[in-house]
């Protein structure tokens, strides 16, 4: 049955959605090489669905990482200009509700 005639198999295709490309060579369908091409369509189409999805979590995921780094370098920032504008230790712990030896360390860099 690996050829069969080009009615059933349009009748196959129809009912089916299988959306098969039907090549027809001298009235009969060479249905093993119609499944075979659908089948790598949908390889293709899955790893290209793969591929897309696994940019936008490593664009996602980046971002984030961006974002978290820009936030700490900011702190630290503001740490040290605090200190610099004559704000004890302490208080710099108070106001930004900090841990003290987070904040030694800041400035200790």
């Amino acid at each position: 049955y690996h050829y069969i005639n080009s009615i059933p198999a349009r009748l196959i295709n129809e009912v089916t959605k299988a959306e098969l490309k039907i090549e027809e060579s001298e009235g009969k369908i060479d249905m093993c090489k119609a499944i075979d091409d659908m089948r790598k369509e949908s390889m293709a189409a899955g790893k290209a669905a793969g591929i897309a999805e696994g940019e936008a979590r490593g664009l996602a995921a980046g971002k984030a990482e961006g974002m978290a780094a820009g936030e700490a370098k900011a702190l630290n920032q503001n740490i040290k200009t605090m200190y610099k504008n004559g704000m004890n230790v302490n208080d710099i712990v108070k106001y930004l509700g900090l841990d003290l030896v987070f904040v030694k360390k800041v400035l200790a860099e």
